[in-house]
């Protein structure tokens, strides 16, 4: 606070203080005419105000920066080819026609991989989600066989937003 305006809080504070001493008789109630601390009206009115500044002080000191930015970054899938259909029967390599990724953002927001309606190659165990921003994302895998049936979604992959790099 400006040391003026400190000043202009006291004198303000002591008017009050000297007007309310006044009007009572100028004493405490009918005592002795002391009050019962040593301190004067003056130094009462500061400690108040020290006291009122020291907590604001507190106040500010207490406030939390903000978490540092989290940034986009290259999200790197990897997995096995399935080896048998959902009916429990084996699935020949043969048969993968391809892959397909979906992920999902925290708004709900659907996006399929690759970006075009080709699907990943049968031989590709991984895939690379570039430049993907900071959030939280539920990512499942799909098997397309050579019949073009689409299998049941892999388990699905949880990505949090503080796993995500910070800048």
């Amino acid at each position: 606070m400006n040391v003026n305006i400190q000043q202009a809080l006291r004198s303000i504070v002591l008017l009050l203080i000297a007007t309310g001493l006044t009007a009572c008789g100028g004493g405490s109630g009918g005592g002795n005419g002391r009050l019962n601390n040593n301190n004067s009206p003056a130094d009462d009115a500061a400690a108040t105000l020290n006291n009122q500044q020291s907590q604001v002080q507190t106040q500010a000191n207490q406030v939390t920066p903000p978490a540092p930015a989290r940034v986009s970054a290259d999200v790197r899938l990897a997995w096995a080819p399935p080896l048998e259909r959902t009916d429990g029967s084996e699935l020949p390599f043969s048969d993968i026609s391809g892959y397909q990724i979906s992920y999902e953002d925290s708004k709900g927001r659907l996006r399929i991989a690759p970006k075009d309606t080709l699907l990943l190659e049968p031989a590709q165990s991984s895939y690379i989600l570039e430049d993907l921003p900071a959030d939280n994302y539920q990512i499942n895998i799909f098997t397309v066989d050579t019949n073009g049936l689409i299998s049941p979604a892999s388990a699905t992959i949880t990505l949090q937003a503080d796993q995500f790099p910070t800048s």
